[in-house]
């Protein structure tokens, strides 16, 4: 911070990266290159945000949208044959049938 201060003593004030005089008839000149630098900073800032746009829709594009977020597909539902849900049926009623009487041996 010694360097800001001698160059506050100088007669300049610092903002960001540009140093600006503070005589008055050239206060024009260094406030039209602000303007000029700050308008060069923006598009480029724009320019990298379109880049970050182009590569989260590339990524959409190759399927898990990720979490919170809904796809626009519809996913078509799973269907089991009647002899699936009857073997699952039945092996859900064995279980139940086990927990009773190992609950009925206890009791």
């Amino acid at each position: 911070m010694e360097w800001l201060r001698a160059r506050q003593d100088c007669g300049i004030v610092v903002v960001g990266k540009n140093l600006f005089p503070k005589h008055k008839e050239n206060r024009m000149v260094n406030l039209a290159q602000v303007i000029k630098d700050l308008r060069a900073e923006r598009s480029e800032a724009q320019k990298a945000v379109d880049r970050l746009e182009k590569a989260i829709g590339a990524l959409q594009k190759l399927g898990n949208p990720g979490p919170g977020e809904q796809t626009n597909e519809t996913r078509t539902r799973r269907k089991l044959s009647a002899a699936a849900r009857k073997r699952i049926s039945q092996a859900q009623k064995a279980r139940w049938a086990k927990i009773r009487r190992q609950k009925a041996v206890r009791a």
